[in-house]
């Protein structure tokens, strides 16, 4: 289903991105994670999640505050997402 489909990439995206790979993990997580979403589930806040860290991860500052503001506007108890936003400013 949808969701073990998503858990994949971001097991996958995580391999990718500790063998310093984190341009292919980008481009793994992009496409799934930059589809707009009316309800957000746990799986596209968790993907949000993961690819704003990957671009704060490659210097693309404002791709990854762009999406922080998304998982923090969806579900502001997820992680530390605040505080990471907060940093990005």
């Amino acid at each position: 289903g949808s969701d073990v489909l998503a858990e994949g990439r971001l097991v996958m995206a995580g391999s990718l991105a500790d063998r310093g790979r984190v341009g292919e993990a980008i481009a793994l997580l992009g496409p799934s994670a930059a589809k707009s979403v009316r309800k957000p589930l746990e799986r596209h806040v968790r993907q949000w999640y993961v690819l704003a860290d990957l671009y704060e991860r490659s210097g693309d500052i404002p791709r990854a505050r762009e999406l922080f503001r998304k998982v923090v506007a969806a579900d502001p108890e997820v992680s530390d997402a605040p505080e990471r936003l907060a940093a990005l400013r």
